[in-house]
């Protein structure tokens, strides 16, 4: 009897785990480990240049060159850093400006270009992600249409 309740006890725990990605509702298929990377990657651009964000794409594909190893170990690469860890389709980073904040995520460095079911893809500081309708992302990104 006593394996029998050890044995429903572990199933129990193991149902209990949800997706694994900490994630909001609906990213459970998102490589977590991947969106910490990247943006751990657009840390390090702030950080080295004095907190300002690359000036355009080009800047930020240049210096993400330079960093072979960390998009090696993370198992990304410089091409995989512009496409959305969510459904593959064009991530735009913040390029020019301050990088938004949000009261949920902190600073925003990138987002899905376009929306997929009424939903954005957001990344943000320290590895934090979310979905954001565009109400939410409107007042994130204003200015992205």
């Amino acid at each position: 009897m006593d394996r029998f309740v050890l044995v429903l006890l572990v199933l129990a725990l193991a149902g209990c785990g949800g997706s694994g990605t900490g994630g909001p509702a609906g990213t459970s298929s998102v490589d977590y480990a991947a969106v910490r990377s990247m943006s751990s990657l657009y840390s390090q651009y702030l950080r080295t240049h004095g907190d300002r964000t690359p000036a355009d794409e080009k800047v930020f594909r240049d210096y993400l060159a330079t960093k072979q190893q960390d998009l090696e170990r993370a198992g990304i690469t410089v091409d995989k850093m512009f496409t959305s860890p969510r459904n593959d389709q064009p991530l735009v980073w913040v390029y020019g400006s301050i990088p938004p904040s949000s009261a949920e995520l902190g600073r925003c460095f990138a987002y899905e270009a376009a929306s997929t079911d009424g939903k954005r893809f957001v990344i943000a500081d320290a590895g934090r992600f979310a979905l954001m309708d565009e109400a939410q992302f409107k007042t994130v990104f204003p200015n992205v249409r």
